[in-house]
């Protein structure tokens, strides 16, 4: 399959925003079935002091379960 990556992550001050995008698709004649998944997540994070409050929202679409190429972990606000 080919899997696309976006991240956006700003911070001002006490406050973080961290966003993360995975597209994947397909290639070939997908002799195991059809791969068409969208997963993001959004982060909200408040440190004051050595605490930080975070809330976060995260969502994967398609008919088939969230799969990433290579590494140890993926960039989603759950893990």
């Amino acid at each position: 399959w080919r899997q696309a990556y976006l991240n956006l992550n700003l911070t001002e001050g006490n406050w973080r925003l961290d966003g993360n995008i995975y597209k994947t698709r397909d290639t070939g004649n997908a002799s195991a079935g059809a791969i068409d998944t969208l997963a993001y997540s959004v982060l909200a994070k408040y440190s004051f002091g050595a605490q930080a409050l975070s809330v976060a929202y995260q969502k994967v679409e398609g008919k088939t379960p969230f799969d990433f190429v290579g590494g140890d972990s993926i960039y989603l606000a759950n893990s």
